[in-house]
């Protein structure tokens, strides 16, 4: 079975953008926030659920408290909505990764993946440039000038606090990877290009 891949990304540093160039390269799907929602309601898996704590707030005690829904498991235990969104969207990685590779944006993907034994490349991109972050934010997400240094902060910790709260592990750092990419330096195609050269040896 050929590898998917789970890109993990600072905000800014254009990972969407290089798990979109993959795609087009390799011929298979990619999924970000957006696609994931469809593919639930394509699949029958709850939408609403894979949509909600989407790599925000989670591991934030007082972000835990405004945003708990609780809900019952049979035995009249109460379930956190976090957890349930977790395992709403780790059911459909792996019905996903099963189906045939794909390119996932973070969402502990690789973990889910890796306990189902489905192959899996794991990535990190990230902006060694400050400046390439910031002109990014600006451009493709709208953020303002007076807030983009703060929003890019406010987003990785939001990332590195879910990435733990779910895996364990340690979020943005080399040990958890098989790759490490600096779009600063390579730019989108490249980081593209050298994910793609990988995959295809590993096939």
């Amino acid at each position: 079975m050929k590898c998917s891949i789970v890109i993990d990304r600072e905000y800014g540093s254009g990972g969407r953008e290089v798990a979109r160039l993959l795609s087009e390269k390799l011929g298979i799907p990619w999924y970000d926030g957006p696609l994931l929602v469809e593919a639930a309601k394509r699949i029958g898996f709850d939408e609403l659920l894979v949509a909600d704590y989407d790599e925000a707030g989670v591991g934030s005690a007082i972000s835990d408290l405004a945003h708990r829904s609780p809900r019952y498991s049979a035995e009249g235990h109460v379930i956190d909505r976090a957890y349930l969104a977790y395992e709403e969207r780790r059911k459909l990685f792996v019905k996903l990764g099963t189906e045939g590779p794909c390119v996932f944006l973070g969402r502990c993907a690789d973990v889910a993946l890796m306990d189902r034994d489905i192959p899996v490349i794991s990535v990190f991109v990230y902006a060694s440039d400050l400046r390439d972050r910031v002109e990014r934010s600006m451009t493709a997400d709208g953020i303002p000038a007076d807030r983009v240094d703060s929003y890019i902060q406010k987003m990785d910790a939001q990332r590195r606090r879910y990435y733990r709260s779910f895996t364990g592990r340690l979020w943005g750092e080399k040990e958890s990877y098989d790759m490490c990419l600096d779009t600063s330096a390579l730019g989108y195609q490249a980081a593209a290009a050298a994910i793609a050269g990988v995959w295809k040896l590993l096939g």
